[in-house]
């Protein structure tokens, strides 16, 4: 089992901690598709994560947000 030290939250609706998080050295980055992001927002953020969780570990959202993001993704 790997330990993972550090773990790095970001808001599914903000671009710029997006790109940011494909450049920092955490363990994880876990892309937040619920508390970090308003109602109104989820769609969206969920379609700005795509690239990134292609290239990450993890995703963080309810049952039909991640059942869509994952349809994306593969």
């Amino acid at each position: 089992m790997v330990t993972l030290r550090s773990l790095l939250y970001v808001p599914g609706s903000s671009d710029k901690m997006i790109a940011k998080s494909l450049h920092v050295e955490a363990d994880a980055v876990i892309y937040d598709l619920e508390d970090g992001v308003s109602q109104d927002e989820k769609s969206a953020a969920g379609e700005r994560v795509v690239p990134a969780v292609q290239s990450r570990v993890a995703g963080r959202g309810d049952g039909p947000m991640i059942e869509s993001l994952q349809k994306k993704i593969d």
